[in-house]
This record gives C-alpha cells, sequence and structure tokens, in this order.
C-alpha cells in the first residue's frame, strides 16, 4: 500500500504552482483539514506527487490527515503531469475489510521523514499462493519455492514427470511476438 499524509489544507486554484492544470485532476485543495468533503480530501490525495513507478505496483492508497487514516482508495489508474504522478479509483466502504481495518485508525506508515510519501503492506493486503496450499503471500504469486513446486506437479502431471517431454513440447510451441 501507499500511504499519503496529507498537510494542512491550503488552497491551489486550478493546479497548483508546482503543477499545471491537467483534465485527470483539477482541484481547487491540497492538504487535509475536519472541514473538507470527503471528494475534497480525495482530490487532494490524489496527486501530484513525485513518485516513482514503484507506486503503480500498489494496489490501494491509504490517506491520513492529522494522524489518523481518513480514507482508503483502490487504484485504479495512475496519470503523468510533468514529473509527478497522481492517480484515481475507488473509495474504499464500511464492511470492506481493508476499510474496516484503517479508518479511524493511527499512521500506518510513521515515520520522523517530512516525505508524505511511504510504501508499507497490510496483512489484509496479502494474496494466497497460487500453489494451492493457501498460504498468504504478502506480495506477489507465489510463496517462495512454491513456483517450483507448481512447475514440477504441471510436469508430473502432463508429461508423466519429463522435463524433457515438456521441454521438446515447449519448444514447438510457435514463437510469441513482441
Amino acid at each position: 500500500m501507499i500511504r499519503i499524509r496529507l498537510g494542512k489544507r491550503k488552497y491551489v486554484g486550478n493546479g497548483g504552482e508546482k503543477t499545471p492544470l491537467h483534465p485527470f485532476l483539477v482541484r481547487q485543495l491540497t492538504g487535509w483539514d475536519p472541514t473538507m468533503t470527503e471528494q475534497d480530501v480525495y482530490d487532494a490525495a490524489r496527486g501530484w506527487w513525485k513518485l516513482s513507478e514503484r507506486a503503480e505496483r500498489e494496489q490501494y492508497a491509504v490517506i491520513v490527515g492529522d494522524g489518523v487514516v481518513r480514507m482508503v482508495v483502490q487504484i485504479g489508474e495512475w496519470a503523468t503531469n510533468g514529473d509527478r504522478r497522481g492517480f484515481a479509483g475507488i473509495l474504499l466502504q464500511p464492511g470492506q475489510p481493508i476499510h474496516d481495518a484503517l479508518i479511524g485508525s493511527d499512521d500506518p506508515a510513521p515515520t520522523t521523514s517530512r516525505n508524505p510519501v511511504a510504501y508499507f503492506r497490510h496483512e489484509l493486503e496479502a494474496g494466497i499462493c497460487r500453489c494451492g496450499c493457501n498460504e498468504p503471500v504478502p506480495s506477489g504469486d507465489w510463496v517462495q519455492g512454491h513456483d517450483q513446486r507448481a512447475l514440477h506437479q504441471l510436469v508430473n502431471d502432463d508429461f508423466g514427470g519429463s522435463v524433457s517431454r515438456f521441454l521438446d513440447w515447449y519448444e514447438e510451441l510457435p514463437a510469441a511476438e513482441d
């Protein structure tokens, strides 16, 4: 998950000084205060941030205002504006496990850094290993080593355990076009 810590509310007009007007995110405010509407907080949190490509691998944005989680967004798309990135997505609602676990809680990625962006993993973000063992995976598709287990099971089931038969079959496949 990516944590966005909002500072004090500030009027920025159309886009702000650092980022020109952009159709992906037109907003009047940045930061947070308790009088802001949900839409204002959402727009303030979406961008524009100096982020690496790593951000685009994150599924959720956790929005923190005044040290407390105010909003969780399931990220659906990214846009760039110069050297900055912004996101859009769906606000998680009560009854959704990640929303219920985080909303109203303290900042899940506390740091002394002035950087408002931090990355963290939450236990509810874990997936389930694809090999069928039902073990949780904090990121990716496999528990360490289970990808090999799945591959060898496929060779056993479909090729009688013969790696040579599997490789012969694989080499006969049409070449994939880039």
